[in-house]
């Protein structure tokens, strides 16, 4: 009996497992539903509903998931209660994602496969990027969708030169047409709101699809190299700083968007073609230059149209404010670039409070004060009509929406197109990116060319406004010229009629012409001294202006006769009076001229005597000899003879009888058939000896 029930207990648990394999078996057979489908007319947009299962301990790989096949479901499925018991009790849980591909169309289907998570990998069970294959038996094999950056992504296949062979540079699943096949990703430690889709497309397709976007980037960067040649040009031949800084701006521009938006499967297909030389936009080195780009653009834009407003001319006031402000904009983006370029990712996440502090303020001065600043003035120069102004401050509201609109665009596309055309997301947003620049650098090209030829206007203005005055002031110049050249005319007949008085006429001539030395000798010459006889005691009852005035009387009387004879008075000593003859023109006549000056000056003493009431009288000398004339001193100069003649006319005048006349010997022998001569004594002369005077009747 016992043995029999054990036997039925053995056939009991038999069954039981037979029942339990079988059962084991049917959910290995268990197939769902694909959820994506492909059909002929969407080749690129493939759609469907996700399946997901949770791995609560965190920890399991792509193989042992897909023995848990069956459990997977819609999120929809999963109630708030398990939602929550998960999150409860296992924490590090990690969400696995299904999808089922079948090719319902009627030809083979060469699927490309992208991920849109961006939850960073644990470890390479737990990368979203990596795509694993599926069949009844297990995992085939396992793809890496992250292929941007790796190289040049346009073309279909690469030549690697170490295997000689083509490789291509994406990894696709050929499906055929009326097959399936089963994807197996993990997502991470997602939200169970969010669902993680792929992005599924026809590989040729794409390709086309790509190639036909290029088109529309090389006309905007056609454009944009355009003006990059024409800014340079500009900036080479004319000097002028808004040309330079435009340049700067463009060059900047240009560079940023091509390290942001170019990411090795687009235009730079021209350029790159290998796997060493490769845009990276993933990497930190590539963010950190964009980064640096960027704040290098907008700070150049902003030193561009500080000198497009003219602010040191239209708003002298704002000088100086304007320039601490930019200094400390300045030091603000020195420090992020040293922050940038010294720390590790790990280092500015750790440090992030001081670099938000930096970047708040940079941004608060350089967009907030700054920006506020220069739209105010741009805004100020349209109401002052500069020509300049409506261009540059369209350019600058569009670099205000071109800093909103594209973030938000980026978002709709990214969450209208989650499922298809995600390719917008991208192009379209960098295609919006380079027709801002481009439309920016037109207007700020509009700009400058109108500054420059107001400015060129204005220097017109200016250049006919001061010839205008320097017209009317040479005009007045040349009157003040004029008066003044009549009187300096004056002044130089005054200064010549003076030197005339001084000195003769042909001596004045010589100096006014540079001679500074001039002595002269002549051979025969007369010279005449004069002295009056009671002068002293006159003058002892006089007063000093009756005196001079007496004397000048007197002595412009001797003047006027010594002119009219053609004679030269040297000078006058105390009431002496000196002239000569012969000199400095040659004349044979002149001691015969000479002599009637001598008789002549009684006849102006006579009269001079009955028109003042007095009984002055006079001495005269007379000799005719050699003498030497010229020039002596710097200052107060004179004209002077100098010889034994002179010596001894002197000496004639010493020793004459007052009232008479007394000449010389030789100047005897020279008038003596002129004039009444007798012999008067005989007198001691220096150097002569005793020598016959004569007196002149």
């Amino acid at each position: 009996m016992g043995l029999k029930i054990r036997k039925n207990l053995n056939t009991i648990k038999l069954i039981f497992i037979v029942i339990l394999i079988s059962f084991l078996n049917l959910s290995h057979a268990i197939e769902f539903k694909p959820t994506h489908i492909i059909n002929e007319n969407n080749s690129r947009k493939i759609t469907g509903e996700e399946l997901y299962w949770i791995d609560k301990t965190g920890k399991l790989n792509a193989n042992e998931v897909a023995s848990f096949i069956p459990e997977f479901k819609k999120l929809s499925l999963f109630t708030e209660d398990e939602k929550s018991e998960i999150k409860k009790s296992s924490p590090n849980f990690i969400k696995w994602h299904l999808a089922i591909v079948k090719n319902n169309s009627n030809k083979d289907f060469n699927l490309r496969i992208k991920t849109r998570d961006s939850a960073p990998p644990d470890n390479d069970n737990h990368n979203p990027s990596i795509v694993h294959i599926l069949n009844r038996d297990g995992i085939t094999n396992s793809l890496d969708t992250r292929n941007n950056g790796k190289f040049n992504q346009l073309a279909a296949s690469h030549w690697d030169s170490e295997y000689k062979e083509n490789k291509s540079r994406y990894d696709t699943i050929l499906i055929s047409k009326n097959e399936s096949t089963t994807l197996l990703r993990c997502v991470g430690q997602d939200n169970f709101s969010t669902e993680s889709s792929l992005r599924l497309s026809e590989h040729q397709a794409e390709l086309e699809i790509d190639r036909f976007l290029l088109y529309f980037q090389g006309v905007g960067f056609g454009a944009l190299a355009a003006f990059l040649v024409l800014a340079f040009y500009t900036a080479t031949l004319n000097k002028e700083k808004s040309n330079l800084l435009f340049f700067i701006w463009l060059l900047f521009g240009i560079t940023r968007i091509l390290m942001q938006d170019i990411d090795g499967d687009r235009l730079s297909e021209f350029f790159i073609n290998n796997e060493t030389n490769k845009f990276n936009t993933n990497s930190f080195q590539s963010d950190l230059i964009s980064g640096v780009l960027f704040h290098l653009t907008h700070f150049s834009f902003v030193v561009l149209a500080y000198y497009l407003i003219d602010v040191d001319k239209n708003f002298p006031k704002w000088k100086k404010p304007f320039a601490i402000v930019l200094l400390i904009s300045v030091i603000l983006l020195i420090a992020l670039f040293y922050a940038l370029l010294k720390f590790t990712v790990s280092d500015l996440n750790s440090s992030s409070g001081i670099m938000d502090v930096i970047l708040s303020s940079y941004f608060i001065i350089t967009f907030g004060i700054i920006g506020v600043g220069l739209i105010a003035g741009t805004i100020t120069l349209i109401f002052r009509r500069r020509p300049q102004a409506i261009y540059l401050l369209l350019c600058e509201l569009l670099m205000i929406l071109g800093g909103f609109i594209t973030p938000i665009l980026h978002t709709f596309f990214e969450t209208s197109f989650n499922h298809n055309d995600n390719f917008l997301s991208v192009d379209l947003v960098f295609l919006i990116r380079v027709g801002l620049l481009v439309m920016q650098a037109l207007l700020l090209n509009l700009s400058i060319i109108r500054r420059m030829k107001y400015l060129q206007a204005e220097v017109i203005e200016i250049t006919n406004q001061n010839r205008q005055i320097l017209a009317e002031q040479n005009e007045k110049l040349e009157i003040k010229v004029k008066e003044r050249t009549h009187e300096l005319h004056l002044e130089s007949q005054k200064s010549e009629r003076l030197m005339l008085n001084i000195l003769p006429q042909s001596i004045a001539t010589r100096l006014k012409a540079g001679d500074e030395s001039i002595s002269d000798s002549y051979k025969n010459a007369t010279i005449l001294f004069s002295d009056l006889v009671g002068f002293t005691k006159m003058s002892s009852g006089k007063t000093a202006e009756d005196l001079v005035f007496l004397l000048n009387d007197l002595f412009k009387r001797f003047d006027t006769r010594a002119t009219s004879l053609g004679l030269e008075k040297i000078k006058t000593i105390g009431d002496a009076y000196m002239v000569a003859g012969g000199l400095p023109t040659n004349d044979d006549e002149h001691a015969v001229r000479v002599t009637k000056m001598a008789l002549g000056m009684y006849e102006d003493l006579e009269a001079f005597n009955k028109e003042h009431g007095m009984e002055l009288d006079m001495r005269i000398g007379i000799n005719s000899g050699p003498v030497v004339a010229g020039v002596i001193g710097h200052s107060k100069f004179s004209y002077d003879l100098w010889g034994n003649t002179v010596n001894t006319a002197s000496r004639m005048e010493s020793t004459c009888l007052p009232g008479k006349v007394q000449v010389s010997p030789s100047t005897y022998e020279q008038i003596k058939g002129h004039f009444d001569v007798q012999e008067n004594q005989l007198i001691e002369c220096k150097g002569l000896g005793q020598i016959m005077t004569y007196f002149v009747k």
